[in-house]
């Protein structure tokens, strides 16, 4: 019985095998060997790191050339030495370490000398760092770490424009500038991208008259220019525009978005530009990984306003999304009226129901308070017990009074009701439909308690001072309004800025009849301010009310 284990082994067996001898037992074991390991880059020499941060390149150059002599030339090895002060010991580096293999070394994160000495300084020690270390390994000028970026990259990053210049020269000397300017990271990004985010609005415009076309990549993936809208650099992105050759540039996006999706976000300065430098239309045509059309987007082609994508989103819905705002339910609206679909936002606001309860009963309760105070704390105070009809209010004959009455009582009944619905939407024992339902009116039955509770203060201030002081009267019941239109203030400033996108889209005489149903509901919601003053003239031609002596009266109301 013969094993073979090694390849040299086989041609044994092989021979074995063809013998017609039945006493002989062949067993073949094969072994898969392992595939080979990425070697794993050395260490930087600490030395070599220290010098590279403090752009020291005396004690660089001692380094290297210690190490290119060690090869042919130990014999000068201790004047070298002793010549080159404050600098490391012959000791301090290992023997038998060539420049090149002492430059291969990287710190934890990949980084080589040149990405050190790029990314912390750019006086004229780290200047000469970067020749002395490029003169002993050009390869570096394009060696990225294990993120994917070169000293480019490292030097754009940390705001080094000078730094990123000088390495361009070196770059044309070896004529790889095209080639490294256009080098990606893992991010997909040059170190165009890097600038733009920065902001470094002089350093993209040198990289734009190094390579007019840097801003054609990547081809695919989030371009500069998508970026610098993202960011709101105006200038940077008209620059990117400008300064590209024959004005030629990527509006690629992330997720197949295109830089018009960022600019819809950032306002219409943005957007106008983009359409007026994309001359094929082709931003408007584009769909994202959503199947979203950015036509859409675009306020100037009404059209698309109703488009949405794959999820049944709008492009309002993500306009908002982007924004913390929260006219949320006012765009629902709209759009609802323009005739487009889909309601995810509105069911979004169900469920904020129960967070909104807490602070939503606040006020109902305190108005409650207020109006069950009012109603035994009469303006006017009671007769006297021993008068006729003692303990009865004094003013009880005047129409203000009785007008006051009904709107503290309808103010009592509203922020009772609206306390109640609030309760009962933050209930987790109701279902989010019912406790939705509740929360709408427990805020229909809020305002109109406040409304209630403006009129029944100037009522009960009219009632009290008229008689007196008719001038202050008159400056407080026209002051006091102020809080009704403070309180309806978000609904009628929301619906005018829909005016003009619904007029865009819907037209004039759509628009204006829609406009006037809505003023039309809002007034008919208030009628029963109608009751408060026709009760009033009711009850004081009441037998009870004439049975009041007018004497006892302010003449005005007699």
């Amino acid at each position: 019985m013969m094993v073979a284990t090694a390849r040299g082994d086989c041609q044994r067996l092989k021979e074995l095998v063809t013998k017609e001898d039945a006493t002989t037992m062949v067993v073949v074991m094969s072994r898969k060997e392992a595939p080979a390991k990425k070697p794993t880059p050395a260490s930087m020499h600490p030395l070599l790191a220290e010098a590279a941060c403090r752009g020291n390149w005396e004690e660089i150059n001692f380094l290297l050339d210690r190490e290119d002599l060690q090869e042919g030339h130990s014999s000068n090895r201790a004047n070298r030495s002793s010549a080159m002060q404050p600098g490391p010991t012959a000791t301090d580096v290992e023997e038998g370490i060539s420049a090149m293999s002492l430059l291969k070394g990287v710190t934890v994160e990949g980084d080589t000398a040149l990405h050190l000495v790029a990314a912390n300084g750019e006086d004229s020690n780290f200047v000469k760092c970067a020749v002395l270390i490029h003169g002993k390994d050009k390869g570096l000028l394009s060696r990225q770490n294990y993120k994917g970026d070169t000293p480019l990259h490292c030097a754009a990053r940390a705001g080094k424009s000078q730094m990123v210049s000088h390495l361009i020269v070196l770059a044309t000397g070896d004529n790889i500038v095209e080639d490294l300017v256009r080098q990606e990271n893992n991010s997909n990004e040059t170190i165009l991208h890097v600038a733009v985010r920065n902001g470094a609005h002089g350093l993209v415009q040198d990289l734009l008259a190094t390579d007019p076309k840097l801003a054609c990549f990547p081809r695919e993936g989030t371009s500069p220019l998508y970026l610098a809208i993202l960011l709101e650099h105006s200038t940077i992105a008209q620059t990117l525009y400008e300064k590209s050759e024959n004005n030629v540039l990527s509006y690629s996006g992330p997720n197949g978005q295109n830089a018009l999706h960022a600019a819809v976000l950032r306002g219409p300065e943005f957007t106008r530009k983009l359409l007026k430098w994309n001359k094929n239309k082709d931003l408007t045509t584009g769909r994202d990984a959503n199947g979203i059309p950015i036509a859409k987007f675009v306020s100037k082609y009404p059209s698309s306003a109703g488009l949405r994508d794959a999820k049944g989103t709008t492009f309002l819905h993500v306009a908002i999304e982007k924004k913390n705002a929260d006219p949320e339910v006012w765009i629902h609206r709209a759009l609802k009226f323009a005739g487009a679909r889909g309601d995810e936002l509105h069911r979004k606001r169900a469920g904020d129901a129960k967070d909104s309860t807490q602070s939503q009963s606040i006020g109902p309760v305190l108005i409650a308070t207020v109006t069950f105070g009012a109603m035994f704390a009469l303006p006017g105070g009671y007769r006297a017990d021993d008068s006729d009809y003692g303990g009865t209010p004094t003013l009880a004959r005047t129409f203000a009074f009785h007008a006051f009455m009904i709107a503290n009582t309808l103010a009592f009944i509203c922020s009772t009701i609206a306390t109640l619905a609030s309760m009962y939407a933050g209930s987790a024992r109701l279902n989010l439909v019912r406790r939705k339902d509740h929360f709408g009116h427990s805020i229909i039955f809020m305002h109109n308690s406040i409304m209630a509770l403006v009129v029944a203060f100037a009522l009960g201030v009219y009632t009290v001072l008229s008689p007196v002081a008719q001038k202050t009267d008159i400056a407080i019941c026209v002051m006091s309004p102020l809080v009704v239109l403070y309180n309806f203030k978000d609904f009628w400033l929301n619906w005018a800025n829909f005016a003009i996108p619904l007029f865009v889209r819907k037209g004039a005489i759509w628009t204006l009849r829609v406009y006037t149903e809505i003023i039309l509901v809002n007034m008919f919601s208030v009628s029963w301010l109608i009751f408060v003053f026709v009760w009033a003239t009711y009850g004081r031609d009441h037998l009870i009310s004439k049975a009041v002596s007018p004497a006892q009266a302010p003449a005005t109301f007699a």
